[in-house]
């Protein structure tokens, strides 16, 4: 609560309507970085200013851009299109960052839309190119470049993998497990066939498919766990709980 209280006091700009770094001195950067979405993971934003926030991820001129989040704004002197590291590359980690914070204010449909985007860059540079990058570049798809004009690293899975395993998992797919609930939230969103198998949570292991309405516009849920668990199905603005026994389930929605 201190930490907040000060954070809020001394690092908000209201002019800017953002948060910004401190100098050496105390006094505020001014300069806008990614680092300013950590409030809102942290839930240290009041939700005035993390609607503000929300309005910078949706401002082409600030962090709006076509593969979000630049780790520098556009509008500061600094930002690179092509990334410079720093300097504006869309990083997977930073990206993660604004998108569960986004979560922690009620913002699901805007951190699902920042995750697609983001999967479908990564899927689209890997198409080009037959690999994942370290970051990627703001506003083209392709990888990042350093200030030199070389390359970043290729072939890096290690947090970039986020793009292709936990956005598609969590947000293509809509699969978001809660082990201590022994609970799997399932957000289907696509018209067609969808689901995962052999996925794993809380030592269960579970096979989940939805198939497409029919005429009478219902959905098959069919499931089959190794052990029991509880799942929440999220489809088309209707909610429904369903207790899943170790075994074959099958479920008309």
């Amino acid at each position: 609560a201190a930490l907040s209280t000060l954070i809020n006091q001394k690092m908000w700009n209201e002019k800017q309507h953002f948060y910004t770094d401190l100098t050496v001195n105390g006094k505020q950067s001014q300069i806008k970085t990614v680092a300013g979405f950590w409030t809102l993971l942290a839930k240290v934003a009041s939700p005035a200013r993390a609607a503000n926030l929300l309005d910078q991820l949706k401002n082409p001129a600030t962090f709006g851009t076509i593969n979000p989040v630049p780790t520098l704004a556009v509008d500061e002197k600094g930002f690179s299109l092509t990334g410079n590291y720093w300097c504006g590359s869309v990083w997977a980690p930073t990206n993660t960052m604004v998108i569960r914070g986004l979560e922690n204010y009620g913002y699901h449909e805007e951190a699902y839309h920042i995750a697609m985007k983001h999967l479908h860059l990564v899927a689209e540079v890997y198409k080009k190119t037959g690999t994942i990058w370290e970051n990627y570049a703001p506003e083209n798809a392709t990888y990042g470049l350093h200030a030199d004009g070389s390359a970043v690293e290729k072939d890096f899975v290690g947090w970039s993998g986020i793009g292709p395993i936990m956005y598609f998992i969590e947000y293509a797919i809509g699969l978001k497990a809660n082990a201590p609930k022994n609970e799997i939230v399932w957000t289907i969103r696509s018209p067609d066939q969808s689901g995962c198998r052999n996925f794993r949570f809380n030592n269960r292991v579970a096979t989940l498919l939805a198939v497409p309405a029919d005429k009478q516009q219902n959905l098959k849920i069919q499931v089959q766990a190794t052990g029991p668990f509880t799942l929440k199905i999220k489809w088309k603005g209707h909610s429904r709980t369903l207790a899943i026994q170790k075994g074959s389930n099958t479920f008309v929605l």
